[in-house]
């Protein structure tokens, strides 16, 4: 019993001796744990616009806190949004490197978007000078001494395996010059900025320069305009009119509650020849014409532009293809999915205008019926896939009018007739904007991107169930030989898109309406929905109906606005 005792006694002691060597309190981290914990300093990327007249940029980079003795620094091939080679290594020159201390160390390009700097471990910097006298557009970068402007991939490389690094920009402007920039400020005077990693770096384009600002306030978020070069536009009605398109795209994805972002930025540069726009994470730089606000038609181009540009902000800065985030910079990121980034916001530029009260529905639809006219007379649309199209937009051939497919036009298309079957087949329940709500939704959930795969489940769920038929409505079946007719209104089968195989397949036969049913040949058409046309009478296609012209539908009460999804699922 004594020795048991004894023995406990032992143990508890020897116990408390070993608590007591391996106190945490006692105890220092493994030198990998003390590693992580250490917080990384953001690097620092410093431009100055000296020398405006030479059209040279002056870059600075400081890099700290990498390891090993060599780092390679690449200049990215292309700038995301913008499906071309920039070439923009050419205009790289005099690249020097040396260390905190001022020392030079050796830096050697070792392919033409490649440096290696040779550091030993030890913090250091690089100076450079980038060239841009040629203003290639909202895309590229361009210094003169009226103003500088660039998108962050023309002048500054990332440190490959560092992307995810924090960066601070430091943006030394021309004097009197006013800087624009839709990421954070950083403070300094208002020229410096932070961003999280390099890919959110380059996804601001910076504008230094007198400019006009716009400022307003569309539900909560804070919107900024800044306007170069000048123009006949209205401050007051510009605000007016990009705040009904804020407003109405909120609509779309769920309301202003689910914004990604508390401010956004338009960089607008009026200037002969502009016709683009490019799209950024909660910024657009778009080009126009200096006096088109006093030309309905073409101010109501720029808008439709400005909505196309908003609208990426969810559909394709957020819902995206996988392969578009993170960036391989280095190489041509390819993707069969421009159709829908793309086609889809160019179809939603118009719907939203028709909803928010700046275009009519005659104005809509008569845009709409261009892009089918334009659609029906490309040779390409016979010879190339929309899939395809999407895939080879690096590599478009010459003759692309009559060898390729815009998928801009095609998807926009296919945008329109997907939302009028959801649409039809849901009694008006489920639209697109269900689609794309539940496509935001799940960015939301996982901050992953999407696959043809998914996309089109997505849309196979949002069909669901066809609209209720009334009790006396019976189907009937697919078979000629046992085809009944039935004294009711029945609404026309679900459709299934089968987009691997590009077709459409009806999997049922409805019955004629009342009015139509001593005719038994009106049926269904087992056809695409572009070559049915409405039986005035029936709520079935029917093909012995093919001949007459479409009932036109019509907004509800005295709106002439597009129609909105009449629930939400």
């Amino acid at each position: 019993m004594l020795s048991r005792l004894l023995s406990k006694r032992r143990f508890a002691a020897a116990l408390a001796l070993g608590l007591l060597l391996v106190d945490p309190a006692t105890t220092s981290a493994a030198p990998g744990a003390e590693a992580a914990a250490k917080k990384l300093d953001a690097f620092v990327y410093k431009v100055a616009m000296d020398d405006p007249h030479r059209h040279e940029f002056q870059v600075e980079l400081g890099f700290s806190d990498l390891p090993g003795e060599v780092t390679d620094l690449q200049l990215p091939r292309w700038n995301p949004g913008a499906y071309r080679v920039t070439e923009a290594h050419r205009n790289v020159r005099g690249m020097v490197a040396e260390t905190a201390s001022g020392k030079p160390i050796p830096v050697v390009k070792v392919d033409e978007i490649t440096w290696r700097v040779s550091h030993g471990g030890q913090p250091f910097k690089v100076r450079y000078r980038v060239y841009r006298g040629s203003y290639s557009g909202i895309g590229g970068a361009f210094l003169d001494d009226e103003f500088g402007f660039f998108n962050g991939v023309y002048l500054f490389p990332y440190a490959v395996g560092h992307k995810d690094r924090p960066i601070e920009l430091r943006v030394e402007g021309l004097p009197g010059a006013q800087v624009v920039c839709a990421l954070p400020r950083a403070g300094g005077g208002g020229k410096a900025f932070k961003a999280g990693d390099y890919d959110m770096l380059v996804d601001a384009p910076v504008h230094v320069g007198k400019v006009d600002t716009i400022n307003f306030k569309a539900g909560k978020v804070q919107f900024h305009v800044a306007l170069q070069g000048i123009g006949n536009y209205s401050d007051k009605k510009l605000s007016s009119d990009l705040a009904k398109i804020a407003d109405t795209t909120y609509a779309i994805f769920g309301g202003e509650e689910g914004v990604p972002f508390t401010d956004y930025t338009y960089i607008l540069h009026l200037r002969p020849g502009g016709r683009s726009g490019l799209e950024h994470r909660n910024s657009t730089a778009i080009g126009l014409e200096p006096w088109i606000f006093g030309d309905p038609a073409a101010y109501r181009k720029f808008l439709g532009t400005a909505a196309h540009e908003f609208f990426h902000a969810w559909n394709v800065k957020r819902i995206r293809p996988g392969v578009l985030g993170p960036f391989a910079y280095e190489r041509e990121v390819h993707t069969s999915m421009l159709w829908f980034s793309e086609g889809f916001t160019s179809y939603y530029a118009w719907v939203i205008l028709a909803r928010a009260g700046l275009a009519s529905e005659a104005e809509a639809m008569e845009a709409l019926g261009e892009q089918i006219k334009r659609l029906q007379e490309s040779p390409g649309r016979k010879l190339m896939t929309v899939e395809q199209a999407s895939w080879e937009a690096w590599l478009r051939p010459d003759d692309g009018g009559n060898s390729y497919v815009d998928y801009y036009n095609k998807g926009m298309l296919i945008a329109l007739a997907l939302d009028l079957e959801l649409r039809r087949i849901s009694g008006g329940q489920r639209s697109l904007d269900t689609v794309m709500r539940e496509l935001y939704g799940r960015w939301k959930n996982t901050g992953a991107g999407i696959s043809p795969t998914e996309l089109e489940a997505t849309f196979v769920a949002a069909g669901g169930p066809r609209a209720p038929r009334s009790a006396s409505c019976s189907a009937s079946t697919s078979t000629a030989s046992t085809r009944s007719s039935t004294p009711s209104t029945c609404a026309c089968p679900a459709t299934r898109w089968t987009w691997s195989k590009r077709q459409v397949v009806t999997s049922s036969w409805c019955s004629p309406t009342a009015a139509t049913r001593a005719r038994r040949s009106s049926w269904c058409a087992r056809a695409a929905p572009a070559t049915r046309r409405a039986s005035p009478t029936a709520t079935c296609w029917s093909p012995s109906t093919a001949s007459r012209s479409p009932a036109r539908p019509r907004p509800s009460g005295r709106s002439r606005r597009w129609p909105a999804t009449r629930a939400t699922p």
